[in-house]
């Protein structure tokens, strides 16, 4: 759940996470369904260094906030046009929710928000499950912080 400002409507913004990026990052889209305010934004050139090279980008930096457990946390993002979209995995979800004992919900969408780093504390955690076997010896399940049904 994120909002604008305290005294804004929240919603829902699927969100996904990278352990590679320190910065975050907000969809144009949700810019736009957020009604953030032109006058409270800043243009910024950031220095983006990847694997071949480093190279600025211009863009736009905006405070918004983001729902973690049961309180709101002011964090700054940078837009961009779109971050990505998440297509349903229906064979991927029917493995998982018969193998284990917890409700499984994987999103599908287009996504609002990227986190990198900078607040590593939001990230999903690790949760411990019983009943792991052969088949999911290996699977990792996370824990959000960010999301309202957790």
């Amino acid at each position: 759940m994120v909002k604008a400002n305290p005294k804004g409507k929240s919603m829902n913004a699927l969100t996904i996470y990278d352990n590679c990026a320190d910065s975050h990052w907000i969809s144009k889209a949700m810019v736009k369904a957020l009604s953030l305010s032109n006058k409270d934004k800043l243009k910024v050139t950031l220095h983006l260094k990847t694997i071949p090279d480093e190279q600025p980008f211009v863009t736009f930096q905006h405070s918004i906030l983001i729902r973690v457990k049961e309180k709101f946390k002011e964090i700054k993002v940078y837009e961009v046009p779109e971050i990505g979209y998440i297509k349903k995995q229906g064979t991927l979800t029917t493995f998982l929710k018969t193998q284990f004992s917890i409700p499984i919900e994987m999103p599908t969408g287009n996504v609002h928000l990227l986190l990198g780093l900078k607040d590593f504390a939001i990230h999903p955690i690790h949760t411990e499950i019983s009943g792991t076997n052969a088949k999911t010896a290996h699977i990792k399940v996370n824990k959000s912080s960010t999301n309202p049904d957790n």
